[in-house]
């Protein structure tokens, strides 16, 4: 697994990559979303290729929709132990737990949100380089 750093050094060391499709017809922008990359790559491969928020895969998912469609699944997966041990009645053990990864929690949804807004910046506005809006991509 390539760092964050890596990443964008090939990535500005060779910005024709961002274009590439690979054998499930996904773009570097779908792997991104797929093995939960930083805000930072995010950024970086919307800024060379903004025009693969709209190109779909194999599975045929847009990157923002496979994004959404993980951030769902995330947020269900965040939210369901809390609602279950608010549901509780509050012992050491499960204060101790919500303290001890609520923290962790709170990171991960201020990073889902930083991406779902780089993301709809991108598409609302066609690209972060000042590019035409793109055309409404299907949901």
């Amino acid at each position: 697994f390539s760092s964050d750093k890596t990443i964008i050094m090939m990535i500005k060391g060779c910005p024709r990559a961002t274009f590439i499709i690979d054998g499930d017809d996904s773009t570097p922008l779908h792997n991104a979303v797929m093995f939960n990359r930083s805000l930072v790559v995010f950024r970086q491969l919307l800024l060379t290729n903004p025009l693969a928020i709209n190109i779909v895969n194999g599975n045929e998912e847009t990157p923002i929709r496979m994004f959404f469609n993980k951030w769902d699944n995330g947020l269900r997966a965040v939210l369901n132990p809390a609602v279950e041990n608010s549901l509780r009645l509050l012992d050491v053990d499960v204060v101790d737990d919500i303290y001890s990864d609520g923290e962790c929690k709170i990171r991960k949804l201020s990073m889902i949100d930083s991406i779902t807004m780089l993301l709809l910046q991108s598409f609302r506005e066609g690209n972060l380089n000042g590019l035409p809006p793109m055309a409404p991509f299907q949901a």
